[in-house]
Formats: C-alpha cells, structure tokens, sequence
C-alpha cells in the first residue's frame, strides 16, 4: 500500500500571535518564513500529543472504505454548486463507510467540548487500540503536480488532536462529468508520518473586521 503514497508533499501552516511558536516581532517573524518541520514535531509542539508511524495495520479497512465511497459515486454522482461542496459530500461517505466497516468513526472534539466541523483534522476513526486521525481531501488530477495550496493546519487554544494516534490522509480525485455534477475517479490514502510542513505566515483580517460600521474605516458608502 506504501506504493501509492507521494514522496513529497506541501503543508502551509499559519501561525497566529496565540501559539506557542508565535515571535516578538516582525523581524522574528520572517526570519521564521519558508522553514520546515516534520508534522509529528508540529503536533507535538502545538498539543504535546504523539503522531505515530503506521504500520499499515487497518490498511485493507480504508481501502475497502475508499472503494466503497468510490462505488457509491458511480452510481449516485454528487450534485454541487461550487467544489468544495463536493468535499463536504464526500466526508459522509467516508464516515457511513468506515462505519459499515465496523470502525467507531466521527468528528474529533476539541478540549473545549464544542463540535466544529472546519480545521485539522476533519474525522477521527478507531479499530481496537488503534486510532486514527483522517484529513479528508478532493483534487483534479489536473492539479496534481502542482504547487496549488490545499492543506492548512492553523494551531489554536482549542485545536482538534486530544490524543496520540496516527495521522492519515485519504483523497479522492474528482471529475464533473457535467455542469455541476461530480465522479470520483481514485483515491490515495497517505500516512502523514513522514510529512514535512512549511511555515507560511499570514495576517488577516475578516469582513466583520472590514466592514462593520463599528471599525471605523469606512469612509465612502453606498
């Protein structure tokens, strides 16, 4: 199974001021920029928990997930308005799928207790003793190859890893076979160990932080 998993992949991470890798100044900043670091370092360092190297145990249960997603897309395409809705879709298959496979499967629940459906990682997955967290990913075989971001882990307070277990990535390529309407055309499945991340930083601002009359910038309306 290790034969179809990618030998390089690219992880733009954004740091906030609240972690604990944030720096004192711009200049600490940048000098921080474009450095990469392997994710069981990362998740280590943002939640104290371990990330372990799979040993392909469980392989044949998310292969047989995967193909079972894959099927049920053959005969049933998913109907979607923009593509990310395709992905979304595509997380409840493989939740009805690994569950069908007789793993205990859902979202993780960070320390604060309170469901939230967006941030690393997107599901978790258990079999006896071992645990898995599974990021769940579309793409356009088109774009394989390129260096297009896709993949985010923001560290926060309440970030979604609560314990040591492994981290996989499962994928699924994707075709609209007609004007909002999607197939699924494979699957990778990835074993994160082995990830190296590169920091991109990043400061942003929202539209309530834009927009809403109480900020104070708006100086033309209409």
């Amino acid at each position: 199974m290790r034969s179809f998993l990618p030998k390089a992949c690219l992880v733009f991470v954004v740091f906030t001021a609240a972690t604990k890798l944030c720096a004192e100044s711009l200049e600490d900043w940048g000098a921080h920029q474009g450095k990469r670091i392997a994710l069981p370092k990362l998740i280590q360092l943002i939640t104290g928990y371990q990330v372990y190297d799979w040993d392909e145990t469980g392989g044949e249960v998310f292969e047989g997930a995967a193909r079972a997603v894959l099927e049920e897309i053959a005969q049933t395409p998913i109907r979607a308005d923009r593509i990310n809705e395709v992905g979304n879709a595509v997380e409840l298959l493989v939740l009805d799928a690994l569950a069908e496979a007789g793993m205990n499967t859902g979202r993780p629940t960070p320390p604060s207790g309170r469901k939230k459906t967006a941030g690393y990682p997107d599901l978790f997955a258990t079999s006896g003793d071992d645990y898995y967290y599974l990021e769940i990913k579309t793409y356009s075989p088109k774009t394989l190859r390129s260096s297009q971001r896709t993949f985010y882990i923001s560290p926060s307070e309440d970030f979604k890893v609560t314990r040591d277990a492994h981290h996989l990535l499962l994928a699924f390529s994707t075709e609209e076979i007609s004007a909002g309407v999607y197939s699924l055309t494979g699957f990778k499945l990835l074993d994160l160990y082995g990830l190296e991340c590169q920091l991109k930083l990043e400061f942003n601002a929202s539209n309530r932080d834009l927009y809403d009359p109480s900020s104070g910038l708006i100086v033309l309306e209409e």
